[in-house]
């Protein structure tokens, strides 16, 4: 109340002077100088994380060999479980998509017929307006086009909260595909989705 805070370098010289900038922002004395949202004060926290993890604000590149695209889904954790036969089968018909920070990918209402992985930055998911999720790289969404067969509209609205690379994929190739490739992509979105049911039982204990 009575004096300016030191900023988190000061005790940890590690600590990227971005962040510097943004919480002593969040400090501020009068609230007209700080943060006039929680979204703002999560795309700046989300830009510093984004500089420090080496991922550009710019539009990350995305690979354009075979083999470095195989490498970039051997690294995801999607993937984990994924053979090498797998893979390659994915590769054959994925479509690898470089996004600007800000650009909307699947909009809440909209009738998909795809599903996308997030192979580097972060996604902002929003429902009604407001923030339900951010997803960062390993991250699947638009799944539930495949798994309800397109029978209802997008529950929500993704778009990039920073630049990013995204992985797109057909809801009909993968009906189509291999036995094998359905099996580990269903078993995916279910560690996913069962991950996101946990989260959410979380947080509503936490507000009742």
């Amino acid at each position: 109340l009575e004096r300016q805070p030191e900023p988190p370098s000061y005790y940890q010289d590690h600590v990227p002077r971005r962040l510097d900038t943004v919480l002593l922002k969040a400090l501020q004395k009068k609230p007209e100088d700080r943060f006039q949202s929680w979204q703002q004060f999560l795309e700046d926290l989300t830009n510093v994380s984004s500089v420090a993890t080496g991922i550009s604000p710019s539009a990350p590149p995305a690979s354009s060999s075979s083999s470095d695209r195989f490498q970039r889904l051997r690294r995801c954790k999607f993937f984990n479980t994924f053979p090498d036969e797998a893979l390659w089968e994915v590769l054959e018909v994925a479509e690898f998509k470089r996004v600007p920070q800000s650009e909307l990918i699947i909009g809440e209402g909209d009738l998909g017929d795809f599903f996308c992985v997030l192979l580097a930055g972060r996604v902002r998911v929003t429902k009604n307006e407001r923030l339900i999720d951010v997803l960062s790289a390993g991250s699947c969404f638009g799944e539930l086009s495949y798994i309800l067969e397109n029978k209802v509209a997008r529950s929500a609205s993704c778009v990039a909260l920073s630049a990013a690379v995204l992985l797109t994929i057909q809801d009909q190739w993968l009906r189509d595909s291999s036995a094998t490739c359905r099996l580990l992509f269903e078993r995916s979105f279910l560690q996913f989705l069962s991950a996101r049911l946990i989260d959410a039982d979380v947080r509503l204990s936490k507000t009742m």
